[in-house]
């Protein structure tokens, strides 16, 4: 189900620009990464880090870290103390983190 939601949302996106509606390319990109990462809207911010998935980022969220200038303005040892992320984890975020800013 999730292959065939996902071609069929790339299909969206691909007639979106024949039709010449620009304007939905960003928000079928979202759905699409929504749609493989399993996530809700709110963690699409957090899952374009290497390393966090959709259970990471679910567990960094209810830790109040709702998007990427929240994540890096945690500390890697506060960091290391969620859940499901440990000090190596922690400091793997952080350098990915410098890479997608």
């Amino acid at each position: 189900m999730v292959e065939t939601a996902d071609w069929l949302s790339y299909c969206l996106r691909e007639i979106s620009k024949h039709v010449e509606r620009v304007d939905l390319l960003d928000e079928l990109d979202n759905l699409r990464r929504r749609i493989t990462y399993g996530i809700r809207e709110e963690l699409l911010d957090l899952v374009k880090v290497k390393g966090i998935g959709r259970i990471r980022a679910r567990m960094l969220y209810k830790h109040g870290i709702q998007n990427l200038d929240d994540l890096a303005n945690i500390p890697v040892n506060k960091l290391a103390d969620i859940d499901k992320i440990g000090s190596t984890i922690a400091d793997n975020i952080k350098s990915e983190l410098r890479k997608v800013r």
